[in-house]
């Protein structure tokens, strides 16, 4: 009975969140390269400071600085990234009705260039929260698409 106490307590705890990723331009004349910079750009939707210091924070985390990031900081691939999408949804909403209503999606764009400057790739990572502790966190819809698009780069652009 314990450990079906637990379960259902860790069940509660937990985001119910998802991730996807879609390449809007597949990767060409690509080259395995050990570093990147990361350039943040500004939405063209509102989006609250505090995410967007929490999407540049992981980007970084993921991709250059982090103890496994998957390049050093340097000038072999440049990432530009944004939010393209952003609904916070309703975490009151989320908490009250177990994820029914107020669920909260992200949509970021990273595009990748080579050092000449040319696009050599581009996706679309798509983060969701349905329900969770007080509703969930908006923030771990980032999280996930953050870890795609690191997982795309990793798999596609490094050596």
């Amino acid at each position: 009975m314990k450990f079906y106490a637990a379960a259902a307590a860790a069940l509660m705890l937990s985001a119910c969140s998802s991730s996807a990723l879609m390449v809007e331009k597949p990767a060409v004349g690509v080259s395995r390269v050990t570093t990147a910079t990361l350039q943040y750009e500004e939405p063209t939707i509102a989006v609250e400071e505090g995410t967007q210091q929490h999407l540049q924070r992981k980007m970084a985390e993921a991709l250059t600085t982090g103890e496994k990031a998957v390049f050093q900081p340097g000038p072999d691939l440049l990432i530009k990234y944004r939010f393209v999408g952003h609904d916070e949804g309703s975490r009151f909403g989320r908490y009250l009705t177990a994820g029914l209503v107020g669920g909260s999606k992200t949509y970021i764009v990273a595009d990748f260039y080579n050092p000449a400057g040319e696009m050599i790739g581009q996706v679309r990572a798509e983060g969701s929260v349905g329900v969770g502790i007080a509703g969930g966190s908006a923030k771990s819809g980032v999280d996930g698409a953050v870890k795609k698009i690191a997982s795309y780069a990793q798999a596609t652009f490094r050596k």
